[in-house]
């Protein structure tokens, strides 16, 4: 005689909250965006059998419009499905959640995939700040991009400071700015106090201390229930 069993499982998801740093183009129709997946604002579904439970850390700054929509669909359909159906800023997030840490991308006939991945070593600080006024995203050309993940994953602020003056942006000794997307700049320094110098430069409403780079991203648990099992 065969008998059915259902097989009870808790499933939990946890999407990083994406921070957009800039944009660049290759041509009229061809364009990327740079960005980072966030370890400590994220967006955590728990699935037990039919109840669903939210819990998240994650706001407008870190794209909580987009994230509480996209992250929901991956209990339902695959990351590489839903890529394919997604465009423009919905596609990026989804990308760096696929892989995590700092990467950039290419975009073209809407259709988007990964330019370039840098896993991100912990030692520079990275602050975001919420401006008073009204600012736009930065556009420089994939080669300063490219160069400022290289700079992350190897903390070489120096570097990273050396380069930005050369394409305009304020860049000192204690701190460097990038305008970033929705209204914010991204501090980055060697310590604290280069992120204290600068709050002090700007106008801001809100800041964001002490990001940390996830470079593991999207992360889907299933936990079966064990005593259903006979385990």
């Amino acid at each position: 005689m065969i008998t059915s069993r259902v097989i009870e499982f808790t499933e939990i998801l946890s999407c990083p909250g994406i921070h957009v740093l800039g944009t660049y183009f290759i041509n009229e129709d061809i364009y990327g965006y740079a960005s980072l997946a966030i370890l400590n604002y994220r967006y955590i579904i728990i699935k037990d059998r039919s109840k669903i439970k939210v819990y998240h850390r994650v706001n407008h700054v870190f794209g909580i419009d987009i994230i509480e929509k996209l992250c929901p669909k991956i209990l339902e359909e695959e990351m590489v499905s839903l890529l394919e159906k997604t465009n423009g800023l919905s596609s990026q997030i989804l990308l760096n959640w696929f892989y995590g840490g700092y990467i950039l991308s290419i975009i073209r006939s809407n259709k988007i995939d990964l330019l370039d991945l840098e896993y991100v070593r912990p030692g520079l600080q990275i602050s975001v700040a919420v401006l008073s006024k009204k600012s736009k995203v930065s556009e420089a050309d994939i080669s300063f991009w490219s160069l400022f993940g290289y700079c992350l994953r190897k903390t070489d602020y120096d570097l990273l400071r050396r380069i930005s003056r050369s394409y305009g942006f304020e860049a000192g000794d204690e701190y460097i700015l990038i305008p970033s997307w929705r209204n914010t700049l991204t501090i980055i320094s060697k310590d604290k106090n280069g992120v204290l110098n600068a709050l002090e430069s700007i106008n801001f409403k809100k800041v964001y201390q002490d990001i940390i780079i996830d470079n593991s991203g999207i992360r889907h648990i299933i936990k079966f229930d064990n005593d259903k099992l006979g385990i």
